[in-house]
């Protein structure tokens, strides 16, 4: 394989056929530093004041999340809380602050830094994660 400049932060590889395959967009903006997976189906409730939303999880990483179907009000820089089931009858709850907003408020999606998480929940998150991404490798 062979890589192939493209303007900004596209690369596309050539295999040795020179036959070009198709471009990937490289996340070298990326403020996360950990490496996302994506569940399946994962639903999880976002408690805002004492409003609570049912949401989705679109990726999940050991530093945060990205929820589907956020509440419009959510601002961002704003904290809330989000409890989530993993591995079975586990609960995640934790702190959250949103780090970005984007689409409409019908559709708004939120990507979301974990605050001050205890021990027993990091630990928890980190074996969800590794039975995760052991499904994704099989799958």
């Amino acid at each position: 394989m062979n890589e192939v400049e493209w303007p900004g932060d596209e690369v596309a590889m050539t295999n040795d056929a020179n036959l070009e395959l198709p471009q990937v967009r490289l996340a070298s903006t990326d403020r996360r530093e950990n490496l996302r997976l994506r569940p399946s189906a994962l639903s999880a409730l976002v408690f805002i004041g004492a409003e609570k939303y049912i949401v989705s999880i679109r990726d999940i990483s050991k530093s945060g999340v990205k929820v589907v179907n956020a509440p419009p009000e959510l601002s961002e820089g704003q904290e809330f809380s989000l409890l989530a089931g993993l591995n079975g009858p586990n609960l995640l709850q934790v702190r959250c602050r949103a780090s970005y907003l984007l689409g409409s408020p019908a559709r708004r999606e939120v990507g979301a830094q974990f605050m001050d998480m205890h021990a027993e929940d990091t630990q928890q998150l980190l074996r969800y994660l590794e039975t995760l991404g052991m499904e994704i490798l099989y799958r």
